[in-house]
Order: structure tokens, then sequence, then C-alpha cells
């Protein structure tokens, strides 16, 4: 099983460790339209007996092992991503393995390390979800340990919510944005697509905008879906389209919008 994803340059983080938490197989509680991964095979009421998770101990010790070897080849890592196959919140042992996760970063960057001096201090520690389980202290707890927390954001509405992340639990878009705003460290990401629900339509952008401001996150990151996705009846977007978003964000609540025009799940 492949803990490590990628070690790349991000366009938004930098050069990037992306750890998938989750085993080979898509763990997830919601079926987006543009998800790469295709759809969820796995129940959620049947998440411990059918899926396969990954061992806490093989996750850091992978993490921990692709740090000291980026530090000694000279290539330090800006960020340690958790996202994976699917939703990592979803890993039974979520809050253990945040903490130990902080604890070997900690340690790996600490003055008496053999590999102090090779800029393993910039390291940040970053999670992206999809903000269903926010409504647990332990989730909220464990995702308040990250340097920064991200929560998609697709749509202002609850038809938009439902019509776009196709949630497989009983979520709800208000149940989700009354958990965001317990987190100490909040960044939105929002993918943007075509569709009846697009926030290239000016009533939906209207709503989506309206939530940011409740929310007021330090960081929005707009992201552009692509045909690389498993859904063919997925419409899409220009890139002048993400630029006009973009724009029109930053009219109206001043938050520069980090764009990224290729999908990042």
């Amino acid at each position: 099983m492949k803990i490590i994803s990628s070690i790349e340059d991000h366009s938004l983080f930098g050069r990037t460790l992306e750890v998938n938490i989750l085993g080979e197989d898509k763990v997830c509680n919601f079926d987006c339209t543009y998800c790469t991964l295709g759809p969820s095979l796995i129940r959620i009421s049947r998440l411990k007996q059918d899926a396969k998770f990954t061992a806490v101990d093989d996750i850091v010790a992978a993490v921990g092992q692709s740090l000291g070897m980026s530090a000694q080849l000279g290539k330090s890592i800006e960020t340690i991503l958790v996202s994976g196959n699917g939703e990592p919140t979803l890993h039974p042992l979520f809050l253990q393995l945040t903490k130990n996760l902080i604890s070997k970063r900690a340690e790996l960057t600490s003055s008496t390390n053999q590999f102090a001096g090779l800029k393993l201090t910039t390291t940040r520690t970053v999670c992206i979800t999809n903000g269903d389980r926010l409504d647990e202290r332990d989730i909220v707890d464990a995702l308040n340990l990250f340097d920064e927390c991200i929560v998609k954001l697709d749509a202002g509405t609850e038809k938009g919510f439902k019509k776009i992340n196709r949630p497989l639990s009983r979520s709800s878009l208000e149940k989700i944005l009354l958990g965001a705003r317990s987190l100490d460290n909040l960044s939105i990401q929002t993918t943007v697509a075509g569709g009846d629900f697009s926030l290239t339509q000016a009533p939906q952008l209207e709503e989506w905008i309206e939530v940011l401001a409740m929310l007021n996150p330090a960081k929005v990151y707009l992201v552009k879906a692509t045909g690389a996705c498993s859904n063919p009846a997925l419409q899409f977007v220009s890139d002048d389209d993400m630029h006009r978003i973009s724009h029109w964000l930053e009219r109206r609540l001043k938050i520069k919008a980090r764009v990224e025009l290729g999908f990042a799940a």
C-alpha cells in the first residue's frame, strides 16, 4: 500500500509530501461529481467491516522516512499534506494519528536531530477535509493540531451542496458550516465546475460569498475541476471564469484567493 502518494512541487503548498492514510480503496462519505477516484464503493455503515485502514505506526514511519531522506538530499519538505483516497477523518484513529504525526514532525525538527539545519523547521502540516465530521469533538481537536485545516466548500446553498457533493451520510451544509466555525486554523477549498449550481452563475456566487463572509477563513483556494474525473456528464469552466470568481471574491470580501487551474482532490 502506497502511504506517500507523492513528493512534488505543488503550486499552492510548495514542496509537498502528500500522505494517504486510508489504504488502497476509496473511503469517503461524499461522492462528489468531480472526484478523480470514481464512486465510493464502501458503504459508510460498513466501514469497520469492509475498509482496511493503514496502521498509525506505519503511516508515521513512512512520513518520518520521507522527511529524513528529503533533508539528506537537501530538498526540504515545506508541507505535509494529509488527504488520501477519500475523507481522512474517517480513519478510526484519526486523533491518535494526528498527534503522532505532529510529534514526529517535532522530533525531526528538534535542535538535537541529525537533520537539524536542513530547513525541516519550515515543514507545515495541512489536512484537507470535507467537514462532515466536524460535529465530533475528537475530530475538531485533531484538526486544530494542524497548522492549517482546509475545509471543502463547493456551494453556498443546501441544494448546491447536495447536487455537487452528493453526501452518502446524513450530512448538510448547515452542519458543516457550524463545525467549521470551531476550527482555529480554517481555510476553504472550492472546486469549481459547470452546471446548474456553478459559481459562474451570479446567484450561486453570491450565496457562496455570503457563506465565506460568515466563516472568515484565513485563506481561500479555488480549484478548477478538469477532465481527469470519472463523471462523463461533468461540465467544465474556463480559466477566465476562475479568475472572474477570484476577482469578485476579492472585490467583495478583500480576500485574495489562490487559484489552481488543475484539479487537486
